[in-house]
């Protein structure tokens, strides 16, 4: 009996890492889909393109953004495996929250001149060697942070910065489309041989989406499916 129970125990430990690996694949599709629906759905606003006309199928919303995700991951991701080959349960708080603040405006680079990016690295640099220095100095005592609790809060933070970084990469994206399409002009002859004019959005799905302009005189997205159109033709 004695000789069964490693045997036993090895196959526990593989169970859990499977369940493990196949909890963290699930929650990260969930997680990568719901941020596909982000950016699908700004990028359809900034177009003036209801949300109900997105059709895709589950891989292309991970697919299609998948490394915005990864670029957040890896802004994170020395700070992570330095959290992970500590000894122990607790951390330093403050060298916990300086990695995090790099991480974050390395994150938000894009937001800033080169000038004020260089400006606020130096600035957490200089703040934690000083407060390094006063603690060690003045023996005062270290603010721990218990490491479960620091992952957990760093997978909190990137989850809502990866919602910023979808969401502005998707108006950056629409209104580089809103741009190219001054020059999209596309006349569509239906099947009953009556003709429009718009500007040119893209094709997906078997349906067009034109800009045109309304009664009113007021550009408006409309979507054409294929089975109403009998040929279209672009005009240069």
């Amino acid at each position: 009996m004695s000789e069964e129970i490693p045997i036993v125990k090895k196959e526990e430990n593989t169970l859990n890492k499977i369940t493990d690996l196949a909890t963290t694949i699930t929650i990260g599709g969930i997680v990568l889909y719901q941020m596909g629906w982000v950016y699908w759905t700004n990028y359809f606003s900034v177009l003036d393109i209801d949300a109900s006309f997105i059709e895709m199928p589950f891989e292309k919303f991970i697919t299609t953004t998948w490394y915005l995700s990864l670029f957040v991951f890896f802004c994170f991701l020395a700070g992570v495996i330095e959290v992970l080959n500590k000894k122990g349960n607790d951390l330093d708080a403050s060298s916990a929250i300086f990695g995090v603040s790099v991480a974050i405006t390395m994150i938000l680079s894009t937001y800033m001149s080169d000038i004020l990016f260089i400006s606020i690295l130096s600035g957490l640099l200089l703040f934690f060697i000083l407060h390094m220095y006063l603690s060690s100095k003045y023996n005062i005592e270290q603010k721990t942070v218990n490491k479960s609790k620091f992952i957990y809060g760093v997978l909190v933070i990137m989850y809502f910065l990866c919602f910023l970084v979808y969401s502005d990469k998707a108006k950056k994206d629409a209104n580089e489309v809103r741009k190219k399409i001054k020059n999209q002009d596309i006349e569509i002859t239906f099947n009953n041989e009556s003709k429009a004019k718009g500007k040119f959005v893209f094709y997906m799905n078997s349906k067009y989406f034109i800009l045109v302009k309304n009664k009113k005189g007021k550009v408006e997205t409309v979507v054409l499916n294929d089975s109403e159109i009998h040929h279209t033709r672009f005009i240069k």
